[in-house]
């Protein structure tokens, strides 16, 4: 059945299409006054004529949000039609004092009568709010609610002047996440905030850039004293905001301020994080500005995060032995294996820089393989031309023991090569005795049960139990350098070592001496009865090629063994 229309329909018909709560449609005229079409639209907003003023309009917007229409309504009055914006959003005051947000779709008219506006209303508060939570998801974090690191990237790419950035880690942080969860966050945040107080007349944001660091951006240029001052009252106040709280890790700082507006936000955060990896694992104090006078130390660091992986894979990494004598007869009883990368432009670089880089990079246990591979290949070498049993130190990380495969594949290792697991002695950082791990103790035991010895390096350079020694299956000990040099000026440290010396003894456990530089630290230990000794007055590190002359018998009155 056909239906046929009048050929005239009421304006009226035609506006009840729009007869909904959620849109209206509006008409501004030159005299500024708006005709509102859908009463059903605008009633939410406790407006009951049909038409208003522009003025009793505007009182019913959010101020931050009466601009756009203010600016509409002028340009319309004065016939500037380019200036119009033809869409806008805005919060409008309902009956029940709430704010809905209104996007406004308008354009411009003119006709016989003059010239006007026309537009549509349309609610799209929920709209927004879905922006918002996703806008808050992408640049906030959600555990500190602080923004994140692509909201400092937005910033910084929108910088109009010099910046400051302070990058600081906190040591262990994720260890403490582990143990405690997330509620440990706002504590730490709190903390932090608690210590930027200190910045009260300096505006700046607190950034959260990783699970362990933050970011504080100072949108102004600060001198480099300054900013040590800033440093330093940061580490300050954190030592006493943290001091009842459970989080008591190590706080670093990497400071740079950018002084190139064309300089990427990605080059900016690159130069803080290397400065921040710098200060982490190389510098005794616990922070570092970025300058010209630190530039190369940097650049030399960053060459060891980029290259070291390489350098494993292509046996770049080579082992230096450091002989170690017998403090009874003064013969060579074993040696240690020093890891060492020389072939490099910046010279040779030794374990205290790339060990640290392999362990936070992953690369630790491809490391400790070449390492321990290469130990066990002079073994073979030495014992063979001295026919004798002599033994090998090799150090191994922490995070070599929290894998739980560690204890298989090294006596895989010694399998493969036909080397006794006797002749191979594994030395651990005295940390483990701190840090309460209790996987790498499990693995200690394995390693024992599998003929490992083991002995506790730097032992006295932390603050240990020395009861807590005889709870793990430690059969030696070596006296930290720092322990050891100071005991000669120092008597409580000499008879610190005296002290330890002799409880091992009855303990059946060896004590090693290590740093031992000149002849006066040699007949002191020598006296103290300590089983071993080792430093540079013995022997400077040497190629296995020329540890392979040192016969075992050779003591330390030989000329040719002393460097």
């Amino acid at each position: 059945m056909n239906m046929v229309f009048q050929d005239e329909i009421p304006l009226s018909r035609y506006l009840s299409l729009f007869e909904t709560k959620d849109e209206g449609l509006f008409l501004i005229d030159s005299s500024a006054n708006i005709k509102f079409y859908n009463s059903l639209f605008y009633h939410q907003f406790a407006i009951e004529s049909d038409t208003v003023s522009a003025e009793q309009w505007l009182s019913l917007v959010y101020p931050e949000d009466q601009q756009a229409l203010q600016n509409n309504i002028e340009s319309l009055k004065q016939g500037r039609v380019e200036s119009i914006c033809s869409q806008y959003q805005l919060r409008v005051r309902k009956r029940d004092g709430q704010y809905a947000w209104i996007e406004a779709s308008v354009s411009y008219k003119q006709d016989n009568l003059g010239h006007y506006i026309v537009g549509r209303h349309r609610e799209v508060t929920e709209k927004i709010k879905l922006q918002s939570s996703l806008k808050r998801l992408a640049f906030y974090d959600k555990q500190s609610g602080l923004p994140n690191h692509e909201q400092l990237k937005r910033h910084l790419n929108q910088r109009q002047t010099e910046t400051t950035l302070l990058k600081i880690r906190l040591g262990r942080l994720e260890t403490y996440l582990y143990r405690y969860g997330d509620a440990i966050i706002s504590k730490v945040v709190e903390c932090l905030k608690s210590c930027l107080s200190i910045f009260v007349d300096i505006p700046h944001t607190l950034y959260r850039s990783g699970t362990d660091s933050f970011i504080l951006l100072f949108d102004v240029k600060v001198t480099e004293s300054t900013l040590a001052m800033m440093c330093q009252g940061i580490l300050r106040q954190f030592e006493i905001q943290s001091y009842e709280s459970v989080y008591t890790g190590k706080i670093f700082i990497g400071a740079y301020t950018n002084y190139d507006l064309e300089q990427s936000a990605d080059d900016i955060l690159m130069i803080t994080e290397q400065t921040l990896n710098y200060v982490t694992d190389n510098v005794v104090e616990q922070y570092v500005i970025f300058n010209n006078d630190i530039r190369n130390s940097i650049e030399r660091y960053v060459y060891i995060e980029n290259h070291l992986k390489s350098a494993i894979e292509q046996d770049q990494i080579t082992i230096q032995l450091q002989p170690i004598v017998c403090g009874r007869t003064n013969a060579v009883i074993s040696f240690e294996a020093l890891a060492r990368w020389l072939d490099t432009p910046f010279g040779p670089i030794g374990p205290h820089e790339f060990v640290l880089v392999a362990e936070r990079s992953g690369l630790v246990n491809a490391l400790g393989e070449k390492v321990l591979k290469q130990a066990c290949e002079f073994i073979l070498r030495y014992n063979q031309k001295w026919d004798t049993q002599v033994s090998v130190n090799v150090n191994i990380s922490v995070l070599q023991l929290l894998d739980g495969n560690f204890p298989l594949y090294a006596a895989q290792i010694l399998e493969e090569l036909g080397v006794a697991s006797h002749l191979v002695k594994l030395e651990v950082t005295e940390s483990i005795l701190l840090d309460d791990k209790q996987l790498a103790v499990e693995q200690l035991g394995k390693l024992r049960q599998l003929g490992f010895e083991l002995i506790i390096d730097d032992f006295g350079s932390g603050a240990s139990s020395t009861m807590s020694l005889f709870n793990l299956p430690f059969s030696q000990i070596k006296i930290d350098r720092m322990l050891a040099t100071a005991a000669m000026t120092d008597r409580d440290c000499l008879s610190y070592i005296h002290y330890i010396t002799h409880l091992c003894a009855n303990k059946g456990i060896d004590v090693t001496v290590e740093g031992v530089e000149d002849l006066a630290m040699y007949q002191c230990f020598i006296q103290c009865r300590v089983s071993k000794l080792q430093g540079y007055y013995l022997s400077y590190p040497l190629r296995d090629v020329d540890a392979l002359n040192i016969d075992y018998q050779h003591c330390v009155s030989d000329s040719q063994f002393v460097e």
